[in-house]
């Protein structure tokens, strides 16, 4: 997964808002949904709640 949707995801599990990622990571809030959606493709996940199930499943 390119880090870009990695760095993302991440921020997601820190409960960061979409708002926050793109304040966080100097892009757009569209931007940051394109790299959500991407990694979410990758993942086979649907919901921000099956990232954080999957992430608690790998520990």
């Amino acid at each position: 997964m390119p880090a870009r949707e990695l760095d993302v995801c991440a921020r997601l599990l820190q409960g960061l808002s979409y708002d926050g990622i793109a304040a966080d990571l100097g892009l757009s809030v569209a931007t940051v949904k394109t790299y959500r959606r991407r990694a979410f493709e990758r993942m086979g996940l649907h919901f921000k709640s099956e990232l954080f199930a999957t992430f608690v499943g790998q520990m």
